[in-house]
């Protein structure tokens, strides 16, 4: 079964900008490079589906989004440029997540060519970057579904777990002064550094044999209208990301319980972590094609959240250290790679799930 190669699709995505919210030329650049290789494809609000096979069960989803962030200060060459150097090609996107994306269809064009038992489901998805209308909306008007693949720039390494995901926003409430009378106010800046102070001291000591240890840190911080005014008010959020070994109960107990000074206005813990068993048909079939020897965990969130309830892994070609980062890059090896990954163990999961 010969596998189109995805170079060419990924070149053409990645001069199409899709920051979350604009996918739609993307989508429609895939949809005709769909079409003119014989596999027709639905748009369902800003994401397209595709389906193949020869019956409804056993259902696999192959799933990818297609959105970006934007562009990151310090781009050297057009972010949708597409330049190839050597083995590499430059643009936004580029390994987070288009490459994916056209590894993705190459593989599902190949599998249309010769139905496996059962039915992939292709989707190409908006919305993984900011939440939204992807896959947790999607998910809902799929087909019932047996095994997943989610794609995102795993270097060619099998993920089967991903951390969970806590966001925080707190505001202390002061009362501003001069600065050179500070005993007329309360310094709100004060107030929200002893908060934190609390929270950096809050342990997880125990390490998830995948995920590692679970972190929470904060990564903003607003106050003050002008350095010789104490600050009536200051804002901050945490970004948190609990294991099964510190769950997300346990973070928003110790959070709650630090937080003493402010007042929390946003607390988002609906993500639990994830983790898949590494016996299941679709995590068998990804180690044997990729020839990884052991499943690795994600470092960050992915749309692996939405289908948590069935066997799913993680797989995709870029390296995850390039991601949202400016002069971001994907080797054209790993996507061919990933194409051929993609199409081999998609049919054994689903020729296995069918016996």
């Amino acid at each position: 079964m010969t596998t189109d190669d995805p170079v060419p699709l990924l070149a053409a995505l990645v001069r199409e900008m899709s920051v979350s919210g604009s996918e739609r030329r993307a989508l429609e650049v895939l949809a005709d490079w769909l079409t003119e290789r014989g596999a027709k494809s639905r748009l369902d609000g800003r994401n397209l589906v595709a389906e193949t096979g020869r019956a409804s069960r056993p259902a696999l989803l192959l799933e990818a989004h297609v959105d970006t962030v934007p562009a990151a200060p310090g781009w050297t060459r057009d972010p949708f440029g597409a330049a190839v150097e050597g083995d590499r090609l430059f643009g936004l996107g580029a390994g987070d997540n288009k490459a994916s994306v056209a590894a993705m269809a190459a593989a599902f064009v190949a599998l249309g060519r010769d139905p496996p038992p059962g039915r992939a489901i292709f989707a190409a998805t908006c919305d993984e970057e900011s939440g939204g209308e992807g896959l947790e909306k999607l998910r809902g008007r799929l087909p019932t579904l047996d095994a997943a693949v989610v794609s995102e720039p795993t270097a060619l390494h099998v993920a089967l777990a991903q951390r969970g995901l806590v966001r925080v926003t707190a505001r202390a409430t002061g009362r501003a002064a001069h600065a050179s009378r500070p005993w007329q106010g309360v310094n709100a800046l004060r107030l929200a550094h002893e908060d934190l102070g609390r929270i950096l001291a809050i342990e997880f000591p125990r390490l998830h044999p995948l995920l590692g240890r679970a972190t929470l840190e904060p990564t903003l911080i607003s106050a003050g209208t002008a350095s010789n005014v104490l600050p009536g008010e200051c804002t901050f959020t945490l970004d948190g990301r609990p294991t099964p070994l510190h769950d997300n109960a346990e973070f928003e107990r110790a959070i709650r319980e630090a937080i003493r000074n402010s007042r929390i206005e946003v607390f988002v813990a609906r993500k639990p972590p994830v983790v898949m068993p590494d016996d299941s048909a679709v995590a068998r079939a990804f180690l044997a094609a990729s020839g990884q020897p052991r499943p690795v965990a994600l470092g960050g969130v992915s749309d692996l959240f939405w289908v948590r309830d069935i066997p799913s892994v993680v797989f995709g070609p870029g390296d995850p250290e390039c991601s949202h980062t400016a002069d971001e890059s994907v080797s054209l090896a790993a996507t061919r790679r990933a194409a051929e990954v993609y199409r081999a163990a998609a049919e054994s999961t689903l020729s296995e799930m069918a016996r």
